[in-house]
């Protein structure tokens, strides 16, 4: 990710001769663009004259400064042409990388990013017929000709101020951010509910300033790199913070939908561990087979004490019937459904007057 550091070493006299090579064979092989600023790099850091591989490849500053100078003076050409040298210059000099933590936030933010953008150029086109403004620069991107954002070479391209355009962004999205969560204040704190439901519902709409504070931090880096001489190394920070930045924004405007079913949930687990807890036969069993085990013991011991006074004669039989619903306490304290309950014989209750 750093070879942009040692651009400069593009004109050292060859591969072999470049590992070991001098400070003579250095400045013979530097062309006048960048003259001036390698012999004042080379003196500053003190480089044996017979030795400047190890000095450089070794020295962080001094690469970074033979890299701002290449960039500085020289074309495009000689740049590109210099990474190829690198590599073999220093192969035996450990290289800083940040190659992964770039391909893990780019898999991540593809699967998610552009199969929606897939279907958004489909249903243009299935439906509306025609691709509007909109959609053609999605697809045609920020430069023209396209070719010109990888290919330095072309001088003559047009391409939008991507700082502006950063700053620009990231400023509406945190006013957007801090609207949205000022505008249902008002509207919350009226709502004729009790006070502890107002402030969990205020601390529901304010997820969404998790939001914001990865706009900022995001707008942070954007100011800190605009004028980088080693993007693909600074240009990491920005494309992670823009990802989290999107992420949360998905997260914090799921989560309100999604309430109602984790409180649902939760009860739900809660009164059903509480009815095993006091079940009779333990939590082993089902609801249902409990509620019937039940009643068919009572009814049975009901009966059994009826069946010893049958030799009575003269009597009154009474009977009362019960029916029994079981109360499902979810959010809105609703009565549950009594279909969903297996049917049991209604449990008889008798004795003789």
């Amino acid at each position: 990710m750093r070879q942009s550091h040692l651009l400069p070493l593009l004109w050292l006299a060859g591969t072999e001769q470049a590992r070991a090579a001098s400070a003579i064979e250095v400045l013979s092989q530097t062309p006048a663009c960048a003259y001036d600023c390698v012999i004042d790099s080379l003196t500053s850091a003190a480089c044996s004259p017979d030795d400047v591989t190890s000095c450089v490849c070794a020295n962080i500053t001094l690469q970074a400064e033979l890299s701002i100078c290449a960039q500085t003076y020289c074309s495009f050409e000689y740049q590109l042409s210099a990474a190829v040298v690198e590599g073999d210059l220093c192969a035996a000099y450990p290289k800083a990388s940040r190659s992964w933590t770039v391909e893990r936030t780019i898999i991540v933010g593809s699967v998610i990013v552009f199969p929606v953008i897939a279907l958004r150029l489909f249903a243009r086109a299935q439906y509306a017929k025609r691709l509007w403004a909109d959609d053609y620069a999605t697809i045609l991107g920020a430069c023209i000709p396209v070719d010109s954002i990888w290919d330095r070479n072309i001088t003559d391209r047009r391409c939008v101020t991507l700082p502006a355009v950063g700053y620009s962004s990231s400023a509406l999205a945190i006013a957007e951010d801090v609207a949205i969560l000022l505008l249902p204040i008002p509207q919350v704190w009226r709502l004729q509910i009790p006070l502890d439901r107002r402030l969990g519902l205020l601390a529901l709409f304010s997820l969404g300033f998790f939001a914001c504070l990865t706009s900022m931090i995001r707008m942070k880096f954007l100011v800190q790199y605009t004028n980088t001489f080693d993007a693909t190394w600074d240009y990491v920070d920005i494309v992670m913070w823009s990802f989290i930045e999107q992420a949360s924004a998905l997260l914090c405007c799921s989560l309100p939908a999604a309430r109602l079913f984790i409180v649902n949930a939760a009860l739900y687990l809660t009164s059903k561990r509480r009815f095993l807890a006091r079940s009779p036969n333990g939590p082993g069993s089902s609801p249902s087979e409990d509620q019937a085990q039940y009643h068919s013991r009572r009814n049975v011991a009901q009966r059994g004490r009826f069946s010893q006074r049958e030799g009575h004669s003269g009597g009154i039989l009474i009977t009362r019937a019960f029916e029994v619903s079981w109360r499902n306490m979810n959010q809105r304290g609703s009565v549950a459904s009594a279909n969903n309950m297996l049917p049991r014989p209604a449990p008889t209750y008798a004795r003789a007057v």
